[in-house]
């Protein structure tokens, strides 16, 4: 990556990439991006504050857990509006992998700091999906469906 810690392409009107730098203070940045964007496409402000919050956990989780807090790593961002009006958003890090066998959220009942971003994001979102089929990193893909479609 170059020594610019955010990098922003908007391919069309349709579909925004971002590559960053895995530090927290970015993450701000890109909560910015998603609700301009997804304004842009249509979405009302409970959907769009429900997009922020879950890549704002997304990415949160991507420099805590495949970084180990390391500022340095590469993560890969891509928003789009699908044929649906859907938007998805696509995060792709490079990161050591989680076990997937572990991946799952955290009962409520069990005080403690943390470890509600997965939870957050399977509330907020209407997909979740991971993929851990890359050679390095993962990748996770976030779906929310525009209103009008949910309640059909």
């Amino acid at each position: 990556m170059s020594d610019k810690p955010l990098k922003v392409r908007e391919v069309s009107n349709q579909e925004l990439q971002i590559t960053l730098m895995s530090r927290n203070e970015l993450i701000r940045d890109l909560r910015q991006k998603i609700k301009h964007f997804a304004k842009q496409q249509g979405f009302g402000d409970e959907d769009v504050f429900e997009v922020q919050l879950a890549l704002n956990e997304a990415l949160a989780n991507v420099i805590e857990h495949a970084y180990r807090g390391d500022q340095n790593g590469r993560i890969d961002v891509k928003f789009h509006a699908d044929a649906n009006g859907d938007l998805v958003i696509i995060i792709k890090d490079y990161g050591q992998k989680c076990d997937p066998t572990r991946l799952k959220p955290r009962d409520l009942d069990e005080l403690r700091d943390g470890g509600l971003g997965l939870f957050l994001m399977e509330k907020l979102m209407d997909v979740v999906q991971f993929d851990f089929s890359q050679d390095d990193g993962t990748v996770l893909t976030l779906i929310k469906r525009k209103q009008c479609q949910k309640e059909a």
